[in-house]
C-alpha cells in the first residue's frame, strides 16, 4: 500500500476564541459526492479541547466551510467532560448522526482521566445534542483505569467498538507515563457496552506502550484497521500502523 503526501489541510491559528491551536483527531463523515465533513479537536488559551468541523472536497483538496463555534459545551463541574471534549467517530444511524467522543477530567494522582460520551445530530451532522450528562462507557469491572478513543461501526443491528484501554500508569524519572492498548466490545444499542472486552492489539515489545485506533472498515468481509502507536527503538514518536 503506497501513500502520497499532500501536505497540510488545516491547523487552527487564532481562528476563534476557543479555536486557537491544533487540528487534532480528524473524524470523517461523508456528506455528498466528494464532500466530507471532518470533525476535529482544537484547543483554547488554556490548552483544553473543543470539537469543531470543516467541510472538505477530497477531489479539489479545498476547504468549503469551517464551523468555528464548538459543537458541544463542557459538562458541569465534576462531570466526565468538564475539562475537554475530543470527537472520535461519526456514525450514520437512519436519519441521525451519532458522534462518539472522549470527555476529559483533571485528576490529582495522574494527569487526566477520560470517559466516552455520545451526542446526536438530526440535521446531517451540523449540530449535536448530548445523549446524556453521563458517559455511555467509562470505568467498569473490566476497565479499572478508563477507556477512550472509540472507533464505532454499525452492522446488521450490531454496534462494534474498538477503543483505547488504559492498562496502567508508571512514574519514570519523575514523569508519569501511560500504557494503553486497543480492545474491542459490542453493543445491541450503541449505548450499553456490557460485553467482555477482547484485546485487539497488544504490546509486542518493551518499547511499545501506546496505541490509538483511528479507523476500522469492513472491506468485502475483511476488517482493516489503521492505528497510531509508539514507540520503536530509537523512535519515541507516533507512527501509523495497519
Amino acid at each position: 500500500m503506497k501513500w502520497r503526501k499532500l501536505g497540510l489541510i488545516f491547523c487552527a491559528s487564532d481562528t476563534g476564541d476557543r479555536m486557537l491551536s491544533y487540528g487534532r483527531m480528524p473524524t470523517q463523515l461523508h456528506i455528498e459526492d466528494d464532500v466530507y465533513r471532518i470533525y476535529f479537536e482544537s484547543r483554547n488559551d488554556i490548552n483544553t479541547a473543543y470539537p469543531f468541523y470543516l467541510d472538505f472536497d477530497i477531489k479539489k483538496l479545498n476547504i468549503l466551510d469551517i464551523h468555528s463555534e464548538p459543537l458541544l459545551e463542557y459538562g458541569a463541574k465534576g462531570m466526565f467532560d468538564d475539562n475537554g471534549i475530543t470527537p472520535f467517530t461519526a456514525v450514520r444511524d437512519d436519519n441521525e448522526i451519532r458522534l462518539y467522543y472522549a470527555g476529559w477530567n483533571r485528576m490529582h494522582n495522574v494527569p487526566f482521566r477520560n470517559a466516552i460520551g455520545l451526542a446526536i445530530s438530526c440535521d446531517n451532522g451540523r449540530t449535536f445534542k448530548k445523549y446524556s450528562n453521563g458517559p455511555v462507557f467509562s470505568q467498569d469491572l473490566d476497565e479499572p483505569i478508563f477507556p477512550t478513543g472509540p472507533q464505532v461501526l454499525y452492522e446488521d443491528g450490531k454496534w462494534r467498538m474498538w477503543y483505547t484501554s488504559f492498562e496502567r500508569w508508571e512514574s519514570l524519572s519523575g514523569v508519569t507515563k501511560h500504557f494503553y492498548n486497543i480492545k474491542y466490545r459490542e453493543s445491541s444499542d450503541g449505548v450499553s457496552w456490557t460485553t467482555k472486552p477482547i484485546t485487539a492489539i497488544d504490546f509486542e515489545s518493551d518499547h511499545e506502550y501506546a496505541f490509538v485506533c483511528r479507523s476500522v472498515i469492513n472491506y468485502r468481509g475483511r476488517y482493516m484497521m489503521w492505528y497510531s502507536f509508539r514507540a520503536q527503538p530509537g523512535i519515541p514518536t507516533y507512527r501509523i500502523g495497519y
